[in-house]
Formats: structure tokens, C-alpha cells, sequence
């Protein structure tokens, strides 16, 4: 492909492919040197990549519940519908007149309606249904203030985060491939939070888990927050910003949402221990 690519001038014509020598003398192009992988000055590494593959589809309950829970065009003519369908179950009372009495018929219709909005509403049950859209699998890279990669802290072993959901209350857990049994660092208690269909923050204590990986114990507090262009998928990108109390370091993270898959793979992952 490279010398295809060089031979109809994609290329500069400065450019030097590396290819099989059929290839190179197939479109045409100059030998420069062969046999290159048996040189010991030769450090060319090559790297396969793929587009990244995660589950972002949220459930049909879930779906139904944007509707109740946004405030577009869309969801307001469905709460409507929602009232315009209470009110025709109440001009049904004549028809079951003979099986209901009025009494009857208001607490029938009216409190099954009434607790299917108090269960909605309620914030609990709120912050459940936005927690669907924030958990799962993630992989991280540390920032500069410019978005761009930090090299200083970025890690050669890759650390990868779980994010779920224990007794009501979002929990962060984080791996280093190198120790997949072990849980390097981890949420201790939710500070601030703030959900909705397409923005929101949490704010949130860390600490270490395992102090012979860490070799240190560290613990400070983290700012995160998102927003969600697409209200009927997951969020798949998060930004964070953390402030260590020992060490005092702060900086900018950006998380990538991954299936089970990578993680898996990621967190299983061999490497030199530390």
C-alpha cells in the first residue's frame, strides 16, 4: 500500500516505504536498500491499530425515561400526552360507572398515575437512571493544560477504571495492568454531584488501595464532569481534574469509555512489575 501510495504522488516524492521488494519494483519505485531487518542499526517498530468497540445503547425503559426526565420539544408533547391520557381514563368513569363508584374510580385511576410520578421523580431513582449513562469501562491519559499529553504522567503500564454502582451510590475503581487482582486506587466518598441528559460533574474523594503497588500512600479529590451530545447513548467521553493532598499534584485527565472486552484484556495485560 505505502508504495502504491508513493508511486501516484500521495506521497512526497522525498518519502522512503518500507515494502517488499516485488512491491517497490512493481510500481516503479527506486531500491534504496534491502534486507534492512537483519541490521542491528534498525529500530522500526510497527503497530496495528483498530477503531475501538463499545457498547453505548442504553435500554428501551431507559429511553422512555429521557422522555420524561428532558425538556425538548419531543418530551414535552410526550408528557403531554402522558396528561392527555390520565384525562381520558377519568371520561372512562362512565363507562365502568356500573362496576365504580366515583370514590372508586379517582383513587383507581388517580393514585396508580400519582405513584407512577412520585417513583419518577423521586431523586433516587433520578440518579439511578443517570448512573446508566456514566457506567462501565474506562481507560485514562493524563493531560497538559493545552489538552495535549502529558509525557511526564503518563504511565508505560496502562491503568484502566471501573465505574459502577454500590448501595445507591457511584464507586471508581482503578487497575494497573501489571496487578489485575489487585485495586490500585479508589472513590471513598461522593463530595457534589450533579446529573442530567447532557451535562453533569461529580466531585469525589480518592485514595490508595494497594500501598505495596502505589509504594506510597496518596489520596486527594477529583473534579469530573461531561457532556453528552446524544441523549440516547452512553457517555463515552469524561474530563476530570485531580488535586493530590500528599503530593500535591494536579492535572487534567481525559477518560475513553472501552467494552469488557479491553478491559479485560488491558487489565490481564503483562508487564515488568514495579
Amino acid at each position: 500500500m505505502a508504495a502504491t501510495q508513493l508511486a501516484i504522488n500521495k506521497l512526497e516524492a522525498n518519502t522512503a516505504v518500507i515494502c517488499s521488494k516485488e512491491a517497490g519494483l512493481g510500481n516503479g519505485l527506486q531500491l534504496v536498500a534491502e534486507n534492512i531487518q537483519d541490521t542491528t542499526e534498525n529500530y522500526t517498530e510497527f503497530r496495528l491499530f483498530k477503531v475501538r468497540e463499545y457498547d453505548d445503547k442504553i435500554s428501551i425503559f431507559n429511553r422512555i425515561l429521557t422522555l420524561f426526565y428532558g425538556d425538548e420539544n419531543k418530551e414535552i408533547i410526550f408528557k403531554f400526552l402522558i396528561s392527555v391520557l390520565i384525562f381520558s381514563l377519568f371520561l372512562l368513569y362512565g363507562y365502568f360507572y356500573k362496576y365504580m363508584n366515583p370514590v372508586g374510580a379517582a383513587w383507581t385511576f388517580g393514585g396508580a398515575i400519582t405513584t407512577l410520578f412520585l417513583v419518577i421523580s423521586n431523586k433516587k431513582i433520578r440518579n439511578r437512571f443517570y448512573f446508566n449513562f456514566i457506567k462501565g469501562y474506562w481507560t485514562y491519559q493524563v493531560v497538559m493544560d493545552d489538552n495535549q499529553p502529558s509525557p511526564e504522567k503518563n504511565y508505560q503500564i496502562p491503568r484502566v477504571v471501573e465505574i459502577y454502582e454500590e448501595k445507591g451510590e457511584l464507586k471508581f475503581s482503578i487497575y494497573i495492568a501489571d496487578k489485575p487482582s489487585r485495586e490500585f486506587a479508589k472513590s471513598t466518598k461522593i463530595l457534589h454531584s450533579t446529573f442530567g441528559l447532557e451535562t453533569g460533574d461529580i466531585v469525589y474523594w480518592y485514595e490508595v488501595s494497594d500501598i505495596n503497588t502505589a509504594r506510597f500512600n496518596f489520596k486527594g479529590i477529583v473534579y469530573m464532569y461531561w457532556q453528552n451530545k446524544k441523549k440516547w447513548r452512553k457517555i463515552t467521553q469524561l474530563t476530570a481534574r485531580y488535586l493530590g493532598e500528599v503530593t500535591k499534584e494536579q492535572g487534567f485527565v481525559n477518560y475513553h469509555r472501552i467494552s469488557k472486552t479491553e478491559f479485560d484484556t488491558i487489565r490481564n495485560s503483562k508487564y515488568l512489575s514495579f
